[in-house]
């Protein structure tokens, strides 16, 4: 019998995930990046705007210090079927465009679509982790306490400093788009987990403390390095990234303040049982475009307060999106499993 769910990191994943559409969105109006985005505004505005683009920055690490807090157990049914959703959902939205005519039929969508050409770096760089949780999880079991912080300090230190020092910086490792940091996180979350309970007063049980320390680190992050962004400097960039340590603090917080919630729901665990997809569905290539133009839409249509609710409910939308096109996905892989084990007397793939 499946083991239950844990409704209160479950929705910590439907937050990272929705968090990272945040991001998204705001990359599809030019911010930050662009040196004149579309949402450029008045100074206020863009305050509060990096403040939450901060917090948000923490959504990707909270993501995968989720793996290791609950720890991957490497199998080949689990492997394939982490293969098959990419696979399906990129495909089945691909040839579903062709069908309805919307795009023609280009052998660049469908290396993009198998995940071979530039893009999908989390997706790439999480079967990584999946591939390597085997050997880390022997380290895990064997090394010990003090071992692993060990490994955890220089790991960290030797990450921090490609990241952050000029002329060191490697590019995967300095934003954090790599399979390295996910491996960081997963033996910091596996750690925590373990040993936290040894550290009291670091990991205590007031919940309501590590959910205050998310905004503050936020502001920490945002206010510094918004002022030296407008001087040249391209501090915002680098405080908020993956690697930061500051962004990962955030998201350790993030995930001890929800860890101390007590939430049990079934309609939670349906929506988190969905979020990988919802990354799939609207990270897509060709949804991209769409993605973007429909939030470049809404910009200019809409001012304020109502600009705030369109945004919202267009995130919350596209996460309904995701969900729903991953029970297609999730029928056709029971239909799958059930015939190979009719064919081969198997019970696991």
């Amino acid at each position: 019998m499946p083991k239950q769910r844990q409704s209160n990191i479950e929705l910590l994943r439907i937050a990272a995930m929705m968090m990272i559409i945040g991001i998204h969105l705001n990359a599809a109006l030019g911010w930050p990046f662009a040196k004149e985005p579309i949402c450029s505004g008045d100074l206020g505005m863009n305050l509060w705007r990096e403040y939450f683009m901060s917090y948000f920055y923490y959504s990707v690490d909270a993501f995968v210090l989720i793996s290791g807090w609950f720890g991957i157990r490497f199998k080949w049914q689990g492997l394939f079927k982490f293969v098959f959703q990419c696979l399906f959902i990129w495909v089945a939205i691909y040839f579903t465009l062709v069908a309805l005519g919307m795009i023609n039929l280009d052998n660049k969508y469908i290396l993009q679509a198998l995940f071979l050409r530039r893009g999908g770096w989390f997706v790439k760089s999480y079967l990584f982790l999946f591939l390597l949780s085997p050997v880390l999880n022997v380290f895990v079991e064997h090394a010990g306490k003090r071992q692993h912080l060990m490994v955890l300090c220089v790991f960290y230190l030797f990450q921090t400093l490609l990241a952050w020092y000029p002329g060191a910086t490697v590019a995967e490792i300095s934003r954090g788009y790599s399979a390295l940091s996910f491996i960081g996180l997963y033996l910091l979350a596996r750690y925590i987990r373990l040993y936290g309970a040894n550290y009291p007063r670091l990991f205590g049980q007031n919940k309501w403390i590590y959910l205050a320390l998310t905004f503050v680190i936020a502001a920490i992050i945002s206010l510094p390095g918004s002022y030296w962004m407008r001087h040249g400097v391209n501090w915002w960039h680098v405080m908020n990234s993956y690697v930061s340590p500051l962004t990962i603090s955030g998201a350790v917080c993030l995930l001890l303040f929800f860890s101390r919630l007590n939430i049990q729901s079934k309609v939670i665990n349906f929506l988190a049982a969905g979020s990988f997809a919802v990354y799939l569905f609207h990270e897509n290539p060709i949804i991209k475009g769409y993605f973007n133009r429909i939030v470049q839409d809404i910009f200019h249509r809409c001012d304020g307060m109502v600009c705030l609710l369109a945004f919202v409910g267009f995130v919350v939308a596209v996460y309904l999106c995701g969900v729903l096109i991953d029970q297609i996905r999730v029928g056709i892989w029971k239909g799958i499993l059930h015939v190979f084990r009719k064919k081969t007397g198997h019970n696991d793939a």
